[in-house]
């Protein structure tokens, strides 16, 4: 059996999201999936730019 130890704000977190009913995970679930699809977009879009000044320095 792994055990996992979590600080004082990760166990609030997780307590806070025991708490919501089903309806509220499914909506939690869809602001994280966007936040991550964004973060995805603006990696992506970092990627792109650091590699165009990367060519233009050779």
């Amino acid at each position: 059996m792994a055990f996992i130890f979590l600080n004082r704000r990760e166990k609030d977190v997780l307590n806070a999201v025991r708490a919501l009913d089903a309806a509220d995970r499914d909506f939690l679930s869809a602001v994280l999936k966007v936040n991550d699809e964004e973060s995805e977009k603006d990696s992506i879009a970092e990627l792109r730019r650091s590699l165009i000044f990367s060519h233009r320095k050779y």
